[in-house]
């Protein structure tokens, strides 16, 4: 499977609706992955730059096992089918 924008906006979603399940605010998660807020915001945007033509967002495999930890599922869970 080849990452599209698709893909990135569902993870940002996934991401968003389990960091407000989890009661985590951006800032708390972000920490706790050991990340930006800035780049838990891009995350959940499905962007990989703070431009709003940029590319994707595209996490790198720890950063998708930091969050998957901190918000208590499998890394599959994160991601799209």
């Amino acid at each position: 499977m080849v990452w599209r924008e698709a893909h990135a906006q569902v993870f940002g979603e996934t991401v968003r609706r389990l960091r407000r399940e989890a009661k985590l605010t951006q800032e708390a998660l972000a920490h706790t992955v050991g990340i930006s807020k800035n780049h838990i915001q891009l995350i959940e945007a499905g962007r990989g730059a703070s431009r709003a033509d940029g590319p994707s967002s595209n996490p790198r495999m720890t950063t998708v096992y930091g969050l998957a930890d901190a918000l208590n599922v499998r890394p599959a869970d994160l991601l799209p089918e």
